[in-house]
């Protein structure tokens, strides 16, 4: 579906092919003329697919992998979570393996290692994740912590932040 990011991927090869038959054109008259017509048809190509699957012109309900998106500025709701993110990963050392719920992924996946929880919680040193979520991420941190291998270090409103017993370099926990 090409609410994926994984559809972006086969886009270069597009690009690739259009120079080369841009380029057997040629360059006399007619080739001229045809490049012209390829030039209009990718303006006119690239506008209906991005009215159609694009972000331009604004509008609700856009695709984004299995949901929808709606184009509004954060609230002050999604501000105060990336807060409470930001401050649980200041606790984590950056050489610490971390492992994320999906949606928390993305404002932690700068990190050198860095895996998705879903996949299981056995490696990381850190544990990221949304309180009762259930399904894959909220069951992989509930067996995390079940295993007694893992403690809860630090909590914000939703958020849970676990450590895996002796893991290395673990910082102070800050006050609140």
């Amino acid at each position: 579906m090409i609410s994926f990011k994984y559809s972006g991927h086969f886009a270069p090869y597009v690009f690739a092919a259009a120079a080369l038959a841009l380029a057997a054109y040629g360059d006399d008259r007619e080739g001229v003329i045809r490049r012209r017509a390829a030039l209009a048809s990718l303006i006119a190509g690239t506008l209906l697919t991005t009215v159609q699957w694009g972000s331009i012109p604004l509008r609700q309900g856009m695709r984004d992998g299995f949901s929808s998106v709606n184009p509004e500025r954060p609230s002050s709701d999604y501000r105060a979570k990336a807060r409470y993110i930001a401050e649980l990963v200041a606790m984590i050392p950056p050489d610490a393996i971390l492992a994320s719920s999906d949606r928390e992924l993305p404002h932690v996946s700068n990190r050198l290692t860095c895996y998705t929880l879903m996949e299981g919680y056995e490696g990381p040193d850190y544990i990221l994740y949304v309180l009762h979520t259930g399904g894959r991420d909220g069951g992989q941190a509930q067996k995390a912590l079940d295993s007694g291998q893992y403690e809860e270090i630090a909590a914000r409103p939703q958020l849970s932040l676990l450590r895996r017993k002796g893991a290395p370099g673990s910082l102070p926990i800050p006050p609140r």
